[in-house]
């Protein structure tokens, strides 16, 4: 069960240093069987059905495979996503990433749908959580006043100035390389060959897709998309 509550530019910032701090010591490009974990349920196949959460850092998901780079928050796979996905084509019934792909940049961004795309199953999901730049623009905008209310309640970073201005600029240098709307989000997924839809805070028509989101709407900037594969 993942704690509550973390706010997403610390999440995103102990990855992306996480990242800079392992680029020399890449793990090896291996393709992981799910069928043969060592974990059991642990390992995402319970039932025959593949799940797995890519970037998932100490928050791991029971009864899915947890990927993450960082060997110290103990995932079940260790890999680097900014290269490939180690796993096999068309191994997974369900993907779940929650404020992980804003440290990708824009290109591996591209390229980590594209691997996603290829790992999932043709009637399999993804879904997909992200800060959501157009909602913190509307905010910096409309409600500067309720923005560092935010900041300060969920994150916790000193705003010395205690303005709006000094909070964005914060979350997007904390937050990672590359933030996304979700227009943007949209066309990537597409050009990598999803249908993507925005859905509800722990809304999903999969079952095991629902009840999954950390960030909840009136406590974080999140926006909420799942991808289909397309035929």
């Amino acid at each position: 069960m993942r704690a509550a509550g973390l706010a997403w530019p610390i999440r995103t910032t102990i990855i992306a240093e996480t990242i800079a701090a392992s680029a020399a010591r890449q793990p090896p490009a291996v393709v992981y069987d799910p069928r043969q974990g060592a974990h059991g349920a642990r390992d995402g196949w319970a039932g025959g059905v593949v799940r797995i959460n890519f970037g998932s850092g100490p928050f791991h998901l029971e009864g899915w495979i947890n990927v993450d780079l960082d060997a110290a928050t103990r995932p079940d796979v260790v890999a680097d996503l900014a290269r490939s996905a180690p796993f096999a084509t068309g191994a997974a019934d369900f993907i779940f990433s929650e404020d992980f792909i804003a440290v990708l940049g824009l290109p591996g961004l591209r390229l980590f749908l594209r691997e996603c795309r290829r790992i999932l199953k043709p009637q399999g999901a993804m879904r997909l959580l992200t800060p959501d730049l157009a909602k913190l623009a509307r905010m910096y905008l409309d409600d500067p006043a309720t923005l560092v209310d935010l900041w300060n309640r969920t994150v916790g970073v000193p705003v010395t100035t205690g303005t709006a201005c000094e909070v964005v600029n914060l979350a997007m240098e904390l937050a990672g390389r590359f933030q996304y709307d979700s227009a943007t989000l949209i066309q990537l997924a597409a050009a990598a060959g999803f249908d993507a839809v925005r859905v509800g805070y722990r809304e999903s028509r999969f079952a095991a897709l629902a009840n999954l989101d950390l960030r909840k709407p009136d406590e974080s900037v999140s926006m909420y998309h799942e991808l289909y594969p397309r035929a």
